[in-house]
C-alpha cells in the first residue's frame, strides 16, 4: 500500500513540476490533430478512395500469422523514441521534438477523418474500438518522452546561454533513461496489443 502511495505520489508531483511543459506537448498534440483532419479534407475523391482501399486492406490482415507490419510499426516506433532521446540532449531538441509531437497528432487526426469517411458515422465506433486501443501506448510512449526530452534541453539552453555554466548531462542521464525505457516498454505493450487484442476489436467492428 506504501509503495502504491508513493509512486502515485511521486507521480503527481512530477505532472505538478512539468505541469508546461506537458500543457505545451498537448498543446501540440491538438494542433497537429486540426490540422490532419484539414490536410485529410484537402485529398482528392482518388485519393480518399485509395486510402479507404488501404483501410480495409488493414483491417483485414491476420496480425497473429503475420506479424511482418507489427514488426516494421514497432522498429519504427523505436527509432521515433531513440530520435526523441538523441534530440533532447541538445539545444536544438525542442524545435525537432516539438515537429515530431505535432506530426504525431496530425497522423491521429487524419486517421481519425478517415475513418470516418470510410465508415460514416459506423467510423466512430471503429476510432473507439480499433484506432485508439492501436495508438494509445504510442501516444503516451511519445508524449511522455517528449516532455521529458523538453525538459532535458531547456536545461542545457539555460545553461548555455542564460546561466552560462557547465552543463552536468550525466545528472539527467539516470532520470532521462528511466522514462526511455519506460516509452520503450509502452511501445512493445501497443505491438503486443497489435498482435493479440486489435483483431478481435476489428471482427466486433465489422460485424
Amino acid at each position: 500500500m506504501r509503495g502504491g502511495f508513493r509512486m502515485k505520489s511521486r507521480f503527481l508531483l512530477h505532472i505538478k513540476s512539468y505541469k508546461l511543459l506537458y500543457l505545451f506537448a498537448s498543446t501540440l498534440i491538438i494542433c497537429g490533430f486540426v490540422f490532419g483532419v484539414i490536410l485529410f479534407n484537402k485529398q482528392n475523391s482518388e485519393s480518399v478512395s485509395s486510402l479507404s482501399n488501404f483501410l480495409n486492406s488493414i483491417i483485414n490482415i491476420d496480425y497473429i500469422n503475420d506479424t511482418s507490419n507489427i514488426q516494421s510499426s514497432l522498429f519504427s516506433n523505436c527509432i521515433l523514441l531513440f530520435v526523441i532521446f538523441i534530440f533532447g540532449l541538445s539545444i536544438v531538441g525542442i524545435p525537432f521534438v516539438s515537429f515530431i509531437v505535432f506530426t504525431k497528432g496530425l497522423q491521429i487526426g487524419f486517421s481519425c477523418a478517415l475513418y470516418l469517411k470510410s465508415y460514416a458515422v459506423k467510423g466512430f465506433l471503429g476510432i473507439l474500438l480499433t484506432l485508439i486501443p492501436q495508438i494509445i501506448f504510442e501516444l503516451f510512449a511519445v508524449f511522455i518522452l517528449s516532455v521529458i526530452a523538453f525538459e532535458i534541453s531547456l536545461s542545457i539552453v539555460l545553461a548555455c546561454f542564460v546561466e552560462k555554466k557547465n552543463v552536468r548531462i550525466k545528472e539527467f542521464l539516470n532520470h532521462y533513461l528511466n522514462f526511455f525505457i519506460l516509452s520503450l516498454i509502452l511501445v512493445l505493450i501497443s505491438s503486443l496489443f497489435k498482435i493479440y487484442i486489435v483483431p478481435i476489436l476489428y471482427k466486433v467492428f465489422l460485424i
